[in-house]
């Protein structure tokens, strides 16, 4: 048992370098060999995902890859920041609101990201006012200047968004 996780390590790797190259194809190839040899290996699941979403634009083959990964490796980081995007883009709300705050429990997750991915949902909304919090809340986790910026930009954005909707 050891020693085929080791292997599906061994060829995550690889498929993690051949996606970093640009050889898509040859990833692909190499996670799906990884799954036949392992098949509760998430984080491959993860990478599946991320290259039919990204890479191949088929959103459903994502969804349901980024479900497997969540399911066989729920303490794998990627995967919530990876699988945020996608319900962030689909609308679907709910689900993300879940998935956001199953993220939170993970150890050494971004705290950043996630509150700002709740900033993004709740100004998707129209919730303003959350999503400012949000923004704020994802401020006090940056140490970059152009991060900052950015969402101090979006918590404006925010408020010139409700003032024209009263």
């Amino acid at each position: 048992m050891d020693r085929r996780r080791n292997r599906a390590e061994k060829l995550f790797m690889e498929a993690d370098q051949l996606i970093k190259d640009k050889k898509i194809p040859e990833a692909l190839d190499v996670l799906h060999e990884c799954i036949e040899i392992y098949p509760d290996f998430g984080k491959a699941y993860n990478h599946l995902g991320w290259i039919h979403d990204v890479k191949l634009g088929n959103v459903q083959e994502a969804d349901t890859n980024y479900q497997l990964a969540l399911k066989y490796s729920p303490e794998y980081r990627a995967v919530y920041y990876n699988y945020a995007v996608i319900l962030s883009v689909s609308k679907r709300y709910r689900e993300l609101d879940e998935l956001l705050q199953k993220a939170s429990t993970v150890a050494g997750i971004n705290m950043g990201t996630i509150y700002n991915e709740y900033a993004i949902m709740h100004e998707s909304q129209q919730y303003y006012e959350q999503a400012i919090e949000y923004y704020q809340k994802y401020i006090g986790e940056l140490f970059n200047d152009n991060n900052i910026n950015n969402a101090m930009a979006a918590i404006e954005r925010c408020r010139r968004k409700m003032n024209i909707m009263r």
